[in-house]
């Protein structure tokens, strides 16, 4: 830059004066301390609005800003464009939190090491890895034919701190009496103990409910739009993980394969990681 606006006077034979040439030196330092006076707005404004577009950025900020500016000072500050999970939800914010502070209020730690885990979750054929590493530029496209592209199932497992103790597939989606089944079948294990469940119908199914007050089996519903409470919902990432990575052949052999490989897991973990997000939740009372 300094070497272009010497080019002129070095044409004419001229010299430069002490005042050009201190003006020519610190005009790039110059420039780049004024888009620096933005970082802290850009990262206060990213902070409060999560998910926020380059666009967002520009308009609300500064215009004038160029887009490689922005990306710049954001990558400078650990600031990264990543993917929005979406997830749609019926109560405001302050109500779920609401919720989630009187489902945590009375749970000791040793109830909550003591509670068995149970919730189904889909399983198809379409279900694959879809990241993997290539050369920098390179767009990786799989083709992959199958004739059975709708085939799915459904796992129902029950876990404990101690590991999976059950589990069944389904080659369906399953019901209220399909729920209700699994339980009878399971009731040496489930009798005199807490389960933790989500609040899907089917768990709420009044015949469920019935025949858990008769067999001294206590039904805990977790707060609603809260599965970092319930250690099942760990579990299934894992099983999923390792199902993505199979061929789906066999797509019944693939989530059993699957769930063998999540036996390595200490679910205890699982357990202290769900319970340090109850912890959380406890201390907000306490203020």
């Amino acid at each position: 830059m300094i070497i272009s606006k010497y080019y002129t006077f070095i044409q004419n034979k001229s010299f430069l004066d002490l005042n050009t040439y201190q003006q020519i030196k610190n005009s790039k330092l110059h420039n780049s301390n004024k888009s620096n006076k933005f970082v802290p707005i850009i990262i206060d404004y990213v902070n409060k609005n999560e998910g926020c577009s380059l666009k967002n950025i520009k308009n609300e900020i500064n215009n004038s800003l160029s887009s490689s500016t922005i990306c710049r000072l954001l990558k400078n500050n650990n600031i990264t464009k990543k993917k929005i999970i979406n997830n749609t939800i019926y109560k405001s914010i302050e109500d779920i939190d609401k919720d989630r502070i009187k489902f945590v209020k009375d749970l000791t730690k040793d109830q909550f090491y003591n509670l068995i885990s149970t919730d189904e979750s889909h399983f198809n054929i379409n279900q694959v890895k879809n990241y993997g590493y290539s050369k920098k530029g390179n767009i990786i496209i799989k083709c992959r034919k199958h004739k059975r592209t709708k085939e799915s199932r459904t796992l129902i497992p029950i876990i404990s701190k101690d590991g999976i103790l059950k589990y069944n597939i389904y080659n369906k989606t399953v019901n209220g009496e399909d729920y209700l089944n699994f339980i009878k079948s399971n009731v040496d294990i489930l009798k005199n103990r807490t389960i933790i469940l989500d609040n899907a119908r089917i768990h709420h199914y009044n015949k469920v409910k019935q025949f858990a007050i008769e067999n001294n089996i206590t039904l805990l519903f977790n707060a609603p739009y809260s599965p970092i409470f319930n250690p099942i919902e760990l579990i299934f990432n894992t099983i999923k993980k390792n199902f993505k990575e199979l061929n789906h052949d066999n797509i019944e052999d693939d989530i059993n394969n699957a769930i063998k490989e999540a036996y390595n897991i200490k679910i205890q973990k699982l357990y202290d990681h769900c319970w340090e997000h109850i912890i959380k939740y406890k201390n907000t009372i306490m203020i």
